[in-house]
């Protein structure tokens, strides 16, 4: 019997949050007490690294403060989507005939930029969203909210990080195109019919210089006036659309 918090999300106890993995419910991120040993606890590790699911150690007072159960030093969030692999979906998407279209996000973090871009991504015709295990926004209740149900629609991958995500699309093809004030050209520009995934970085910071050096080439939004930059799920919608525009013949 799996052990669950007042939160239908959060499971707690080492053989409950094995048992997750074991009935192949996806898993959102895996809390461990700083310092806990034992052999689930390696077991559980290893899974996370199969799967890819982010892991974070606490103090043991901070796992009391999420759960009053006997969390026995781990803790999980369950997701509400089952995520999966670009080395899964890119192969599935040229075998369908199917130029890919890809939205990648770099530590974008808000779940309701998330959930908007998700919707906004899905109704321009993209085959996919990327994510990083790491600073990414959680698939949960109230990203789902903001997408209009959108993720639960369209694939998202989790990949170990952005970069390694970036260089597997690359080697299937993509031509990997980042969105920044200072961008050389506007969407317009370029060819979005081939095969192509839109870069954004998060909120606020955008695009990080590690980011922007794996890109084939930043563009640029039209900006008149002296307005700073656009929310990000507007930036992406922005280019989505363009790319939808193109592959529909506009």
């Amino acid at each position: 019997m799996v052990s669950r918090s007042k939160r239908h999300d959060l499971v707690f106890g080492r053989q409950p949050v094995l048992s997750l993995f074991e009935a192949g419910t996806p898993v959102e991120k895996v809390i461990f007490q700083r310092g806990a040993t034992g052999e689930a606890i390696v077991a559980l590790k290893d899974l996370c690294k199969r799967f890819r699911v982010p892991m974070q150690a606490v103090p043991r007072e901070a796992l009391a403060r999420m759960t009053s159960g006997n969390h026995q030093g781990v803790l999980a969030y369950t997701a509400e989507i089952g995520y999966q692999l670009l080395e899964d979906l890119l192969p599935f998407l040229y075998e369908e005939g199917a130029s890919p279209f890809l939205v990648a996000l770099d530590s974008v973090t808000d779940v309701r930029n998330f959930g908007a871009i998700a919707r906004t991504a899905l109704g321009a015709g993209a085959h996919g969203l990327v994510v990083g295990m790491r600073d990414a926004a959680p698939a949960n209740s109230e990203a789902i909210k903001a997408s209009a149900g959108a993720l639960l629609s369209i694939p998202v991958c989790r990949e170990l990080t952005m970069s390694s995500a970036l260089e597997q699309m690359q080697q299937h093809g993509l031509l990997r195109i980042g969105l920044a004030a200072e961008g050389e050209h506007f969407p317009w520009q370029e060819d979005l019919t081939i095969p192509f995934v839109i870069v954004a970085g998060a909120e606020g910071e955008g695009l990080s210089s590690a980011i922007r050096d794996q890109l084939d080439l930043v563009v640029k939004l039209p900006m008149p006036g002296d307005f700073d930059s656009y929310n990000v799920s507007v930036a992406v919608g922005m280019l989505a659309y363009e790319a939808a525009k193109q592959r529909q013949g506009g």
